[in-house]
């Protein structure tokens, strides 16, 4: 069997190596998938949730997109996504979670909001992977909810109604 790079062996263990700092992974005569197991929490940085994911992706990418951007994705993931998907671990959603979440939503009334939350959990998503929280999207492939183009044109004369009518 191939170690993985970085992975040594010393003794009756095997040991992940980097910048000179060995950290046991497991026994030398463990299976392979095990060893890989072990790889992949230790290099995953310690997010046993996607809430943790959803909260390293607001502090760290979140700050990169427009404004008005920013404030919808943070509503999103505050009020839809965590309360859904948070407790979860990242690699435990299926692409049939997020189906069954999106039919859910349209159940509600809400199928094009939906296709919004899942644009935003895709890139969380994306985000998990590159920090090796998720080893894939689990949003890829699943088809969204069906959306209507409005059928109503806004006249100028609605909209000066409108203004007329709303408060400052």
């Amino acid at each position: 069997m191939t170690l993985p790079p970085k992975v040594h062996q010393k003794g009756p263990s095997l040991y992940y190596v980097h910048k000179n700092k060995w950290t046991r992974l497991c026994a030398a005569d463990a299976r392979e998938e095990v060893i890989h197991g072990e790889l992949w929490k230790l290099l995953s940085k310690g997010f046993d949730t996607l809430s943790g994911v959803m909260d390293d992706y607001v502090a760290n990418r979140l700050h990169k997109l427009a404004l008005s951007t920013q404030r919808d994705y943070y509503i999103i993931i505050e009020k839809r996504l965590k309360g859904h998907f948070g407790h979860v671990r990242p690699d435990d959603v299926s692409s049939q979670d997020c189906a069954v979440y999106l039919e859910l939503r349209e159940q509600q009334g809400h199928g094009a909001r939906a296709n919004r939350e899942m644009a935003v959990l895709s890139s969380v998503y994306n985000h998990a992977m590159r920090i090796r929280a998720a080893s894939s999207n689990p949003t890829y492939g699943v088809r969204r909810n069906k959306e209507e183009p409005r059928t109503f044109y806004v006249t100028d004369e609605s909209l000066r109604l409108a203004m007329r009518n709303s408060t400052p």
